[in-house]
């Protein structure tokens, strides 16, 4: 009994320990993601799509239906990884939303690489909360690789 005691008790600490860690890491990451954003003078269009992501999350959360077109013409930047399958510009970003991103000529901008992280700027087309998906047009010069593997 004693042994099944000791076995949760050191389980259990290195999950408060890892999650401890993992809060750093991500303050980390925000704060350098933050500094990223400055020097792109992108700051405004990151905070927007910030407030946009608290807000459809709420309604996604609330089941609250919304128009699809609410949020069109926002412009927003968010920092994200290549979304499954791998083989669209489409990203995966901070709270599983999916991001649909649609360029005006349709060009593949993702390096060649087995993962990476882009910061993005565009233009809300459309938002769907019920199913975590933001459409978002973008150009060329929307689009920063942050890193790759």
């Amino acid at each position: 009994m004693k042994l099944a005691q000791l076995t949760a008790l050191i389980f259990t600490l290195s999950i408060v320990a890892t999650s401890a860690d993992e809060a750093k890491d991500a303050v980390g990451r925000n704060e350098a993601y933050r500094e990223l954003v400055a020097k792109e003078k992108w700051t405004k269009s990151f905070n927007n799509g910030q407030r946009i992501l608290k807000e459809i999350s709420a309604m996604h959360q609330a089941k609250k239906k919304i128009d699809i077109a609410e949020y069109r013409g926002e412009k927003v930047s968010f920092i994200g990884g290549g979304a499954p399958p791998g083989v669209t510009n489409d990203l995966l970003i901070e709270q599983g939303y999916y991001v649909r991103i649609v360029t005006p000529d349709g060009k593949d901008l993702r390096p060649h690489s087995a993962w990476w992280e882009v910061l993005i700027q565009g233009e809300i087309l459309q938002v769907f909360p019920e199913h975590k998906i933001i459409v978002l047009k973008i150009v060329h010069d929307g689009w920063k690789v942050i890193q790759t593997g």
